[in-house]
């Protein structure tokens, strides 16, 4: 996305289909659905701007704590000043789980 892109919010229905999507293969949207206190969604939706409305391509349930991890990585990624000696494709990034889980 380029620097001067900024994300926009939609309110629009979301549905969680089996089928193929209708409105393309690729998510172009996120979604983060509270779930209880500890927990999330994070909906990867595909947003249809002529239907106004988006369908879920994968749904994950992530501990909320996680999100700064995943900030962490996608900031990593897309400012691509990655050290050429450790690239970080295709590696795994991963938060232990909280004690209080276990």
């Amino acid at each position: 996305m380029p620097s001067s892109s900024k994300p926009i919010a939609i309110d629009c229905p979301v549905a969680f289909s089996e089928k193929a999507s209708l409105f393309g293969e690729f998510a172009n949207a996120i979604r983060v659905t509270p779930e209880g206190p500890h927990e999330c969604f994070l909906d990867f939706c595909v947003y249809s701007p002529t239907e106004n409305q988006a369908q879920i391509v994968t749904r994950v349930r992530i501990h909320r704590s996680f999100l700064a991890v995943l900030l962490g990585r996608l900031q990593d990624e897309v400012q691509m000043d990655l050290d050429p000696e450790d690239p970080q494709d295709g590696k795994i990034v991963f938060l232990n789980a909280p004690k209080s889980l276990n």
